[in-house]
């Protein structure tokens, strides 16, 4: 920690980001501890009880298991069922809530804390130590105001239901059902391979367990997914085209997959560097050595050069401040009303309401230049909020609809409203209309 300035330095950290309306999350991991931890052995006992591993190694100590639950696949497992070592972890929580004023935790394989045994992924049985620490842990969050997200990676409803239900009580989780039905939707060039349904499953949340969006958190990268290390993940624009990253698909798809993140009811994550569509996969251990000629330089409010990119992150800070509802016509994004009330597989193309919000998604090479008729709820004139298509986003877009701020709606019934509106749609492209 002192190599990033110790604990004043996240002290401050922490300050100047509240200052600038920028939450501060930890990233905490208490699965297991690094086998070279100095808590390892240390009064110097240690003793293999029932269950331990055959292939386990040397267990570690009293303030680890010693049984079946003694190892994961990182280091040791800290034994929650001693009041010492709960204790010692629910005192590291309130440490950075109460004196460093976080906003709250990403807990790291939540999976490997709630269950035991080295494969945690594989077992059915819960441990209920780790279950227990769990719950004390996101109730003292909840005390001071902060919030709890979980990678568990099961679609488990029990990990977000509250303590009062029996649930863990954590406010999120990390949907990676979302990410692999997003990668198979826009993870390629291939327009024959993208299925509507799934892509309607991944906006809505209606997957199974996916809570209709309600507790997930939703993203295309996260530094996992963005480390390669797995075959046929890494950063986006790799993925849809390893050849040429920066093609006109791999801009077009990256752009719908963080449009796609930030339109849909959940809690939206974007992997550092996604905004100016970098390429360098992330690395455990190392400091990314990030692109940032790419956007350009700022300075004093204002730009002195621009990036190639530089209309690319615009297009993403566009997006955040709609789901914000910065500019008071977005509110619909910041809740958990959904409608999806058209979708064709035949054109790839789906419309649907976040309740004040009209949202067209095209995810074809289709150019509709004289517009894609929707059916629409309300009559009257709509105001443009967001064309993902637009050149100043990027040089190679397809600028269909460039100069249009309003469309008005007109008497013929459609898909289940009494009015329908005209949409110029571009190709692999977002659509955001708004009446307020």
């Amino acid at each position: 920690m002192d190599a990033y300035g110790g604990y004043t330095g996240l002290q401050n950290l922490v300050k100047n980001c509240h200052q600038r309306g920028i939450g501060v999350f930890l990233d905490i991991v208490w699965n297991h501890l690094d086998g070279n931890n100095e808590l390892n052995i240390y009064d110097g006992w240690s003793e293999k009880e029932s269950g331990f591993p055959s292939n386990g190694g040397n267990p570690e100590g009293i303030y680890f298991y010693q049984n079946e639950n003694a190892v994961t696949d990182w280091g040791p497992r800290p034994n929650y069922g001693t009041n010492q070592v709960a204790q010692y972890i629910l005192d590291n929580v309130q440490l950075f809530l109460e004196e460093c004023h976080v906003d709250g935790y990403r807990w790291d394989s939540v999976i490997c804390i709630r269950k035991g045994e080295q494969s945690c992924w594989d077992q059915q049985n819960e441990n209920p130590d780790g279950v227990a620490l769990l719950q004390q842990a996101t109730t003292l969050t909840t005390k001071f105001n902060g919030f709890s997200i979980a990678e568990d990676l099961q679609n488990d409803a029990s990990v977000t239901n509250p303590v009062n239900q029996g649930g863990i009580g954590f406010n999120a989780q990390w949907s990676d059902t979302s990410y692999y039905k997003l990668q198979d939707t826009l993870g390629n060039s291939n327009d024959n391979t993208r299925n509507i349904d799934e892509f309607v499953q991944v906006l809505s949340g209606t997957y199974s367990g996916g809570g209709k969006g309600s507790w997930r958190v939703i993203y295309t990268e996260n530094h996992d997914k963005a480390s390669g290390q797995n075959q046929g993940q890494g950063r986006w624009p790799v993925i849809v085209d390893s050849a040429n990253p920066f093609s006109y698909i791999s801009q077009k798809l990256s752009a719908l997959g963080i449009a796609t993140v930030l339109v849909a009811p959940g809690v939206p994550m974007i992997f550092y560097g996604q905004e100016f569509l970098d390429t360098e996969n992330f690395v455990f251990g190392d400091v990314p050595n990030i692109p940032w000629t790419q956007v350009g330089n700022y300075a004093n409010n204002q730009w002195s050069s621009f990036g190639s990119y530089n209309g690319f992150f615009n297009m993403t800070k566009t997006l955040i401040d709609l789901r914000r509802n910065v500019g008071g016509h977005s509110s619909g994004l910041t809740t958990l009303d959904m409608n999806v009330y058209y979708q064709s597989q035949n054109d790839l193309v789906i419309a649907f309401m976040r309740d004040n919000v009209l949202i067209v998604m095209n995810l074809s090479s289709t150019v509709y230049s004289s517009g894609y008729n929707v059916g629409c709820p309300n009559s009257g004139t709509w105001n443009v909020l967001f064309n993902s298509d637009l050149e100043v986003y990027s040089s190679v877009f397809g600028n269909n609809g460039a100069g249009i701020t309003t469309l008005t709606t007109s008497n013929t019934p459609m898909h289940g409203f009494n009015y329908s509106i005209t949409i110029p749609l571009g190709a692999y492209s977002t659509f955001i209309i708004s009446q307020s």
